[in-house]
Order: structure tokens, then C-alpha cells, then sequence
């Protein structure tokens, strides 16, 4: 499987670095909007402890308006009775002032106003005046409050009407800042933020630590499990503790001792049947060759005249033969499974063998009445191999198309294509359907065995044809044609 890079691939591959990404993000989130919820609780109750604030003081401002009205003196102008009102309400506010007063009177009534010196009348809303204005009550609006220097802040601004005696109707405004709310919920955003980076830091590394300790043991787990699978049949984990890490440990080495021992076990078990297979065709070959030699001299002494005994004499030499090669092919299994399988390299133009290989094989087609076609390229394809292998694999091939071809024209086809040589061999029978493909190149396996043969094959050929391609350094595979099968042994040109 093709291995992703970068950060996706990390991803995919960490199981620890999932698990504290993961864990960074979820109190991430978590601190977030917790912390988030938070501030806007602590705001909203300072808001509202602000709101209530205000309306009591603007309450009390507006009960000293009155009272102070009633008792100015009576030479006083209508401005000093508004300014010494309006300085009266300012002494409340303290140092430095938490509200600002602005007391304006009613519109078109000509009478003078009065504010604090940082403020002035034309900082109140209209829709609040015109709020108080209609219901004669005392109001409050959240609302910017700009400043006579230029400042803008948010504030909470609080009207009410009052009557002064001798003068007339005034709306009395209080101006209260939110700038000391608001410090107040950054010092809280602050701190909740550096809170929540010290918790996400906190269960980051606790994470880190945590799947480490957890995920270190599995690592451990799958890198004796790659070894064991290479081979590495002493592979085995050191088991400390008795939690379920340990647990597992012991179970993998129980496992992986029981493949052990069953591995070696098959291995003597292969290994005393390539012997038995061995031995037993080296045997046979003497007493082969002795039942040949009879044969041969029973045959000579036979009554031309004897129909039935030349019929018997024939059939005793064709099952000769064919035990013969089942014994040459056994041998030759052998040595593959044993690794004793060598090549004999020389430098081989393929067209000229595949002639021979033609040559050979032509009697066999035109016994089977089956056109043979050999296309080949004009330059020569120079190979280093083993001819004889190289020729027993075509030949094998050609006699299975020839076998199974139907008497339709069988196809020989060199070609050299870059670095490979390709000879491919196609019939045009009845073809191998897909499930037969994939057990082809098995041993002793036929696609059909009820079927009859002809030409006494043995079962192993095709497997022989493959380890001798293998061997090469090439290969031989099978594609299925309309009609019949193609199959194509490649191998590497010379450089």
C-alpha cells in the first residue's frame, strides 16, 4: 500500500499522535466555549449589576434635582440654578467621575442647559429623549458616549423627566461608562485564555505521556510481529508486569512459539518429502531402465504377424517414455525446491532457438493437423540464458497448444521490447476460464482432469515452465484471447 506523506500520512500511520491531537482539540473546543459562556455570564451579570447601578443613582440624582430647586434662593438666574444643580450631581460622581449629568430642557421652551465638562447635550440619543419625552419616565438605553475630547465609549445612559419650580420641564440624564465593564472582561478573557492554554498544555503532554506508555508496548507488539512474519522465528517480546500490555505480550510470545514449532515442524515435513521425492526418482531410474531394456528386447522378438503383441509392445513403450519424463520432472522439482536449480548461461539469439524448438514440434502438428504460425522480429534478440530451459519451456507450451487447440492455427510470436524479451504462444481452443487461470501454474493440477490426453503429460510442466522463467529472472503468465489463451514467457534482454 502506498504510504502517504507529510502530515495526512502521520496522521494515518501515529495512533499516539492521533490521540493527543485529538485531546488538544476536544479541550480546545471545550475550553472555548466553556471560557466563551463564561465571559458572557461575567459580562452580562456586570452589565446588569451596572444597569441596576445606574438606574438607583439616576433615581437619587433625580430626587436631589427636585429637592435642590425647591430650596434655591429666589434671585438666583435659571442658568446658576441649573449649573449649581448639575455641579450638586457631579459631586456624586466622584474622582475620577463615574457618570457624567447632562439636564436639558424640553424643546422650544428657551430655557438654559447644563452638563458635566466632558460632556454635553447633544451626546444624548434622540430615540431616548423622545422615549422619556412621551412616557414621562425614567429610561436607560445602551448607546455610545461620545465625548467632548473625541472619546467614544460604550456606555449605559439613563433619562428621566424632572420639574424645576420657577423654571420649567428638564430631562435629567446620567451618563455611566461600561469602559471599567469592560476591562473587567478582558482581565477575565485574559485569564480564562491563559487558563485554558495551560489546561490544553497540561492534558497535551498528560496525553502524550499517557498513549506513550500504552502505545509503545503495541509498537513493540507489531515491530516482533513484522520480524516474525521476515522470518525471524526467535522474535520475542520481554513481558514486565502483569497488567493487560503484559498480558499481550505473553500471548504473542505463546503465538508466536507455536508458529515456531509448527514452521519447523512443516520444515522437516518439506524437507523429508523432497528427500522421499528425490530418492524415490533416483531409484526408480534403475529399475526404469532395466524394464526399458526388456522391452526393447521383447519387442524385437515379437511375431510381426502379432497384431495384439505389437499393440501391447507399442503401449508398453509409450508408458515407458511417459513415466520417464514424470521421473525427469520430479527430479527437476526437486531441485527448485531444494534451491539446487542452476542456470547454464550463454549468449542465445532466441529466433534461432525457437526454430529448433520448431523444428521439434513440427511433426507433432502435422500429426494433429494444426497449422503452426512463427512470427518473428528482423533483428536478432540476444538473451543470456539457459537454452535448454528456455526450450523446455516452449516446447511445453507449443504441446499444451497443440493439445488443446482444437486443430485451429497455434501462433509462436518473438518479440523484444525494451528491456524484456517477450515469446508468446497463443491457440485458438476452447480457452481456460478465469477460475482455472488462477490455479494453472499449480502442480499436478489440469483444468479438465477427465479430459484425455494425447501427448501423456504429467501435470507439472507448466509449474516446471514457471520456476524456470523465475529463474531467469523473468516470468511466465497467462491472458485469456477471444478465442483461446495466450501465454508469454518474458525475459530480460542482454545490456
Amino acid at each position: 500500500m502506498e504510504q502517504r506523506s507529510g502530515l495526512v500520512g502521520y496522521w494515518r500511520r501515529s495512533l499516539q499522535f492521533r490521540t493527543v491531537a485529538i485531546t488538544v482539540l476536544v479541550t480546545v473546543a471545550v475550553v472555548g466555549v466553556s471560557g466563551g459562556v463564561l465571559v458572557q455570564r461575567v459580562v452580562d451579570e456586570l452589565e446588569s449589576a451596572r444597569v441596576r447601578s445606574a438606574m438607583a443613582e439616576a433615581a437619587a440624582g433625580r430626587s436631589i434635582a427636585r429637592a435642590a430647586a425647591q430650596g434655591s434662593s429666589a434671585d438666583a438666574t435659571s442658568e446658576e440654578v441649573v449649573t449649581g444643580l448639575v455641579e450638586e450631581l457631579s459631586l456624586r460622581a466622584g474622582k475620577p467621575p463615574a457618570f457624567e449629568v447632562v439636564l436639558a430642557p424640553e424643546p422650544g421652551s428657551g430655557n438654559p442647559a447644563a452638563s458635566t465638562n466632558l460632556i454635553g447635550p447633544e451626546a444624548i440619543p434622540p430615540e431616548l429623549a423622545g422615549e422619556v419625552a412621551a412616557t414621562g419616565s425614567q429610561l436607560w438605553l445602551y448607546a455610545p458616549i461620545e465625548y467632548s475630547d473625541g472619546r467614544v465609549q460604550d456606555g449605559i445612559i439613563v433619562g428621566a423627566p424632572v420639574t424645576i419650580r420657577g423654571i420649567g420641564r428638564y430631562q435629567l440624564y446620567h451618563m455611566f461608562s461600561l469602559e471599567s465593564v469592560q476591562r473587567t472582561a478582558g482581565i477575565v478573557t485574559s485569564a480564562i485564555v491563559a487558563v485554558g492554554v495551560v489546561l490544553v498544555l497540561a492534558l497535551g503532554l498528560l496525553a502524550y505521556f499517557a498513549t506513550r506508555r500504552l502505545v509503545r508496548p503495541v509498537q513493540r507488539v507489531a515491530q516482533a510481529a513484522d520480524a516474525l512474519a521476515a522470518g525471524e522465528l526467535d522474535s520475542r517480546l520481554t513481558v514486565r508486569g502483569e497488567d493487560d500490555l503484559a498480558k499481550l505480550a505473553s500471548a504473542f510470545n505463546t503465538m508466536a512459539q507455536s508458529l515456531a514449532d509448527k514452521i519447523e515442524a512443516l520444515e522437516v515435513l518439506s524437507d523429508t518429502q523432497r528427500r522421499f521425492v528425490s530418492d524415490v526418482s533416483h531409484e526408480l531410474r534403475t529399475p526404469l531402465t532395466t524394464i526399458r531394456m526388456a522391452s526393447d528386447v521383447a519387442t524385437e522378438r515379437i511375431d510381426p504377424s502379432a497384431a495384439d503383441a505389437q499393440r501391447a509392445s507399442a503401449l508398453l513403450s509409450r508408458e515407458i517414455d511417459r513415466f520417464d519424463r514424470l521421473l525427469s520432472d520430479l527430479l527437476e522439482v526437486s531441485r527448485f525446491d531444494a534451491g539446487a536449480a542452476v542456470l547454464e548461461t550463454e549468449e542465445t539469439d532466441l529466433g534461432i532457438l525457437l526454430e529448433e524448438v520448431v523444428g521439434q514440434i513440427g511433426p507433432v502438428a502435422a500429426e494433429k493437423q494444426t497449422p503452426l504460425e512463427v512470427v518473428q522480429p528482423e533483428r536478432p534478440c540476444l538473451v543470456d540464458c539457459d537454452p535448454r530451459r528456455v526450450k523446455r519451456v516452449v516446447r511445453n507450451l507449443l504441446v499444451n497448444a497443440l493439445e488443446y487447440g482444437g486443430g485451429r492455427t497455434v501462433t509462436l510470436m518473438l518479440e523484444c521490447r525494451g528491456a524484456d524479451a517477450r515469446i508468446s504462444v497463443r491457440d485458438r481452443g476452447v480457452g481456460i476460464s478465469v477460475d482455472a487461470q488462477e490455479r494453472v501454474f499449480e502442480r499436478f493440477w489440469r483444468a479438465d482432469p477427465s479430459r484425455a490426453r494425447t501427448l501423456g503429460g504429467t501435470g507439472l510442466g507448466l509449474a516446471i515452465s514457471r520456476e524456470d522463467a523465475r529463474l531467469h529472472g523473468g516470468d511466465l503468465t497467462l491472458e485469456s484471447a477471444d478465442p483461446g489463451c495466450s501465454f508469454t514467457l518474458s525475459l530480460p534482454v542482454r545490456d
